[in-house]
Order: structure tokens, then C-alpha cells, then sequence
């Protein structure tokens, strides 16, 4: 089981909701201290309400699409908690986005969450001012991702956003080894969250469940768990790689 201390301090953008709500929760259940980060404070609120140990989940009202104020506010942060040893890029937004319907200015806005803030947060996190020993990073992609994904077709704009982040991660993994800072990705399967609620039994969603090896979908847990372990010393040997979590459904 990952284990963490009040010594271990992750910064989760898209801390709000969803996955990132729950690695957020878990992260400070195994003894982290976290800053949640997302543009809504009265979730961030409920956030803190609902952690194990409270005051060790700090919030920041934050919109990650400034990227041109990521870095002040990585410094500030820093210099107003202490330094970051974790970071976990869960911000981002799914639009549909077929390739006869491609508008520059929503596949722009698509990146600049998805790929640019993450690319953005990590390159202030790792500068010396705002980095503790042993620091790793996790990026929650898709498994929108993987080749021959069908599901993901009308996504082009989405797809690509999150390749974006596995491929750099991989390419990040080589340029930081020789400080010993360790990258990964998860790309989770279909996830219960928010956003799912109420459609779980749509026709379409129904075929997707049945995809999968274990005939179900996940849980937000279920990747909360996984990003806690990557984050951890018991992966110490793990970088450069892609970690599906999908219930077997790319398989």
C-alpha cells in the first residue's frame, strides 16, 4: 500500500470533481498533504469538508487555462506552503469533435487544459525554488488513446490532446532522469464520475460496459489508487510509462 506523510506535499489540478476529486481525497487519506486546484471554490470547499485530515488539504481557486499565470502562481504556492514533492494533472474537458466539424479555436481551447497546463505546471514544478527530493508526476490521459479505440472517433480534438500527454510524458521521463524525477501516465477506462451520472444506462454506454473483461465500469477509486501508487516509493522503479486501467476493454 502507497504511503505518504505530511512531508510529501501534491499539487492535483482539476481537484474539483471526479477523478481529480478523488486522488485529491485519497491522496490526503494516506497522509499527503494536497493542493487541490480547480475554478470552483465552493467545490473546493466541500473538498476540505470531506477529507480525512482537513488540515492537510489546502485549495486554490485556479482556472489552468491562464497558462501564461501558471507560473507565479506555482511560486506563490511554493513559497506559501512549502515545496511540492507530487503533482497530478487531472484537469481537463471531453468535447465532441469530429473531424468535418473541427473549429481551431475549440481544439485550442481543448489543449490549453488538457496538454498545455500540464506541460506548463510541471516545467514550474520542477525548478529547484519549488521542488522537494524525489519528486514524480502522473498525468491522466485516455484510453481514447489507444489504437483502434472506436469510441473515440468523434473525439479527434480530445484524442490527440491526451497522445499529447503520453507522448511528452515519455519524452519528459528521459530529460528529468538525471534528477531522479519520475513521469507517468494513466489512461483510465470509462470512469463513474460526475459527469457519467445519469447515462450509465444509455444504449451506448451499456455496449461500452460490456466490452470490458469485467463487465463493469470503473470507479473514480479505482484511478485514485492507481495515481497514489505511481506517486509513491513503491514505484520508484516506474517512469516513462502509460498505465491502462480500463477493465480490460482495450484488450
Amino acid at each position: 500500500m502507497a504511503d505518504f506523510s505530511s512531508h510529501d506535499f501534491i499539487l492535483v489540478t482539476g481537484a474539483s470533481s471526479g477523478i481529480g476529486r478523488a486522488i485529491a481525497l485519497h491522496l490526503n487519506a494516506l497522509g499527503a498533504r494536497v493542493l487541490g486546484v480547480a475554478r470552483r471554490r465552493d467545490k473546493l470547499e466541500s473538498l476540505t469538508a470531506e477529507s480525512t485530515y482537513p488540515q492537510n488539504m489546502k485549495i486554490a481557486v485556479f482556472d489552468v487555462s491562464n497558462i501564461n499565470e501558471i507560473e507565479a502562481f506555482v511560486a506563490g504556492a511554493a513559497k506559501q506552503h512549502g515545496r511540492f514533492s507530487g503533482f497530478v494533472h487531472s484537469a481537463g474537458i471531453y468535447e465532441i469533435t469530429p473531424v468535418h466539424m473541427f473549429d481551431y479555436e475549440q481544439t485550442l481551447r481543448i489543449f490549453n487544459i488538457n496538454y498545455f497546463a500540464g506541460a506548463a505546471f510541471l516545467s514550474e514544478l520542477i525548478k529547484r525554488k519549488n521542488r522537494a527530493e524525489n519528486f514524480s508526476a502522473v498525468f491522466i490521459a485516455s484510453i481514447g488513446v489507444a489504437k483502434g479505440c472506436a469510441s473515440s472517433a468523434s473525439c479527434v480534438s480530445y484524442c490527440a490532446s491526451k497522445a499529447a500527454l503520453v507522448r511528452s510524458a515519455e519524452c519528459m521521463a528521459e530529460d528529468l532522469k538525471k534528477k531522479k524525477i519520475r513521469i507517468n501516465c494513466i489512461s483510465p477506462g470509462n470512469t463513474r464520475t460526475e459527469m457519467m451520472s445519469g447515462e450509465e444506462g444509455s444504449g451506448f454506454l451499456a455496449v461500452q460496459k460490456e466490452k470490458t473483461m469485467t463487465g463493469d465500469f470503473g470507479d473514480a477509486k479505482d484511478i485514485a489508487r492507481t495515481a497514489a501508487f505511481l506517486l509513491s516509493s513503491e514505484a520508484s522503479w516506474i517512469t516513462g510509462i502509460n498505465m491502462i486501467v480500463d477493465g480490460g476493454e482495450t484488450l
